[in-house]
């Protein structure tokens, strides 16, 4: 969003912000940095966008703490992807089989035989267990 008129405090407010954004995102990747938020709103649901936030912000900090070579080379480059890449697919497949939902099997045996495949009221099976008739399940 370019703003045109700044005679009013709004306009002026909106420039205002659009100067800090332009200058808050050039300190920070710039474009690179719009492109990866943009990627990562991709992502379904926000507990993963978290975590792969956190990722990505453990592996920078990681790098902050290394000793690492004043000049990326591709090779190391790929390297780096390649790595964060695997960590990134861990985390998501070990929050998938948490978050699986549980599954329901069919035993074998089924319904009793003997049971009728009619309807029964409450009140019938309430006899039934006075009289200490096992109730049939339906």
């Amino acid at each position: 969003m370019t703003v045109k008129n700044t005679r009013g405090p709004v306009s002026f407010g909106l420039l205002s912000l659009q100067l800090q954004l332009q200058t808050l995102l050039e300190e920070c990747g710039g474009e690179h940095a719009v492109d990866f938020l943009d990627t990562l709103s991709e992502l379904p649901g926000k507990e993963r966008q978290q975590k792969v936030l956190n990722v990505f912000g453990n592996v920078v900090k990681r790098l902050l703490d290394s000793n690492l070579p004043d000049e990326w080379d591709e090779a190391f480059c790929n390297e780096l992807e390649e790595e964060l890449f695997e960590d990134i697919m861990k985390l998501m497949n070990k929050d998938q089989s948490e978050n699986s939902p549980r599954k329901f099997e069919v035993l074998s045996g089924g319904k009793d035989e003997t049971a009728s495949a009619s309807v029964v009221t409450i009140e019938e099976l309430r006899k039934a267990r006075e009289n200490g008739l096992k109730p049939v399940r339906y």
